[in-house]
């Protein structure tokens, strides 16, 4: 995978989740301005990790899954979350990535990644990464799904919303849910109606417990 400060910079920016310091061309940053620049957009705020965990988990792990030809999804599989590790220290702090598990499903591909109980609407419990069925001579896909924290609401004794991120960048959502674990969260995307899931289709997904 790439290096970690240009990957977080660029990630980072492109989101808008913080000003910075105007550059005639971000690709000719060189690693001291990068690091400069990652940690005054760090500092800006006096919790860090509360204000980036969005950041992290919307975009930045997304950006991976997607966009690293499979090479986070295997690393992670592997047992290998070191790169992973050194982002979320980076940006999150070493007590919340630290708190963060990470679980190589037996028997099926998929990773499940359990975060801290989350303070802050659309922040996830877990995402749980699922590698589509192979095709023949074509690239390996995945499927990014998270399970996000969300308003309550008298109609429904709803907890939480599962939702997707897709290739392309588009946040998608299957509806709420009645449950914030971890575990229930797998049972329901594997067990449950994993066609509409792997489909990539949320718009007709129905609300489901």
């Amino acid at each position: 995978m790439k290096s970690l400060l240009p990957m977080i910079l660029a990630t980072l920016l492109l989101a808008g989740c913080a000003s910075s310091p105007q550059q005639a061309n971000d690709e000719e940053l060189t690693k001291s301005e990068a690091e400069a620049l990652v940690a005054g957009l760090i500092a800006e705020d006096a919790d860090e990790s509360e204000k980036y965990i969005y950041q992290f988990q919307h975009r930045i792990l997304p950006e991976w899954t997607h966009h690293s030809d499979g090479q986070f999804y295997d690393e992670l599989r592997a047992g290998d979350d070191s790169y992973f590790r050194e982002v979320a220290t980076e940006i999150l702090g070493e007590d919340y990535a630290n708190s963060i598990e990470i679980q190589s499903i037996e028997n099926e591909e998929a990773v499940l990644i359990n975060f801290p109980e989350p303070k802050s609407f659309t922040h996830c419990y877990a995402v749980l990464i699922l590698k589509n069925p192979n095709v023949e001579g074509a690239v390996d896909t995945f499927q990014y799904i998270t399970l996000e924290k969300t308003l309550p609401h008298d109609d429904h004794p709803r907890l939480a919303v599962l939702g997707n991120w897709n290739a392309e960048g588009s946040h998608g959502n299957f509806g709420a849910r009645t449950y914030t674990d971890a575990q229930t969260f797998l049972e329901d995307v594997l067990y449950g109606n994993r066609e509409m899931y792997m489909s990539s289709t949320p718009a007709s997904a129905s609300e489901n417990n």
